[in-house]
């Protein structure tokens, strides 16, 4: 695995309001950011019925906003 010190070299840090600083809209960095929305990808009724069970988020959908339905002829991860 990688260490503390490769984790260092590649870590990342991102500040909204020095990046909006330099442009012409500086104003856009003061707004609070807001959750987008969670629509995960599902192949069953079964898993969709899982993920609002498990889910913690708020109201009636515990945070899910929808769906994306795969069928199998979508291929992909799901294929069968």
């Amino acid at each position: 695995g990688a260490s503390d010190e490769d984790a260092d070299k590649y870590a990342m840090n991102f500040s909204p309001q020095a990046f909006w600083a330099e442009t012409d809209t500086p104003d856009i960095a003061r707004e609070p950011l807001q959750r987008p929305d969670f629509l995960p990808i599902v192949s069953s009724t079964t898993l969709a019925q899982s993920l609002i069970k498990r889910a913690n988020g708020a109201g009636p959908t515990r945070g899910i906003n929808g769906f994306v339905i795969e069928l199998n002829t979508a291929g992909g991860h799901n294929a069968p």
